[in-house]
C-alpha cells in the first residue's frame, strides 16, 4: 500500500499510518492474502491447472483489483499453461 486510503499519506511501511493513526493493519493483511494468491495462480498455472488457476484468481480478485489477475485469467483461457506439449 502506498499511501494511507483515509488522508492519502506516504506509506512508512508501518501497521499504522504516521499521519492520521488509521490501523492499517487489516488492509494490509488483505493485501499480502491477494498476493499470495496471484503467487499461487502462477504455480498452478505453471503446472498446468486451469480450472484451479481460474478459482484461484476469482478469489484473489474479490481481495483486490489488479491488473495481472485479468492477463493471467486470459493466459489460463488460452491453455498457455506449463504442461502443454509442443
Amino acid at each position: 500500500m502506498d499511501r494511507c486510503p483515509n488522508c492519502r499519506a506516504r506509506s512508512d511501511e508501518g501497521d499504522t499510518c504516521r499521519r492520521c493513526g488509521m490501523d492499517l493493519a487489516p488492509l494490509l493483511a488483505v493485501e499480502q492474502a491477494a498476493e499470495a494468491l496471484i503467487a499461487r495462480a502462477i504455480g498452478q498455472l505453471a503446472q498446468g491447472q486451469s480450472d484451479a488457476v481460474v478459482c484461484t484468481l476469482t478469489k484473489a480478485e474479490a481481495l483486490r483489483a489488479d491488473p495481472l489477475v485479468s492477463h493471467l485469467r486470459a493466459c489460463a483461457a488460452a491453455g498457455c499453461c506449463g504442461n502443454e506439449q509442443s
